[in-house]
């Protein structure tokens, strides 16, 4: 069961991979019912449901005043939240953050597509960038 519209379906109704050029290093194609999978883990996660951490506060607060006063998009703005997360939660090294940028892009994408989930982005972005810096 999949709660984004753009999920794309093979004639079976079975969800398709993301072609490798969206994907990952080496040119395997990411497996879109895996990430959503993934997204969903995340969304219903109760330490997800508390508040943000100082680390996490501070990465989003980051990204905001670098894009201050700019409307939401998915690139660069929701990447670059994204990649703040990723960033406090794996602490990904800069030499490997090429491996990250399509999976950020692609989660960005799929949060892009779904009509609710961007809805939240718009406001989530808004409520970040009414902290004064």
């Amino acid at each position: 069961m999949s709660s984004f519209a753009s999920d794309p379906q093979d004639a079976d109704g079975a969800p398709q991979s993301v072609p490798a050029e969206a994907g990952s290093p080496g040119g395997q194609p990411y497996d879109r019912a895996l990430l959503e999978r993934v997204l969903q883990e995340t969304l219903t996660d109760e330490s997800a449901r508390e508040s943000l951490s100082g680390v996490d506060r501070a990465a989003l607060l980051g990204v905001a005043a670098r894009y201050r006063n700019q409307p939401l998009s998915l690139d660069p703005i929701v990447i670059a939240l994204i990649e703040a997360m990723v960033q406090t939660h794996f602490g990904i090294l800069s030499d490997v953050a090429e491996f990250w940028r399509p999976i950020t892009a692609q989660i960005g994408r799929t949060l892009w597509d779904d009509p609710v989930a961007r809805a939240r982005l718009e406001v989530f972005w808004h409520r970040l960038c009414e902290v004064e810096p």
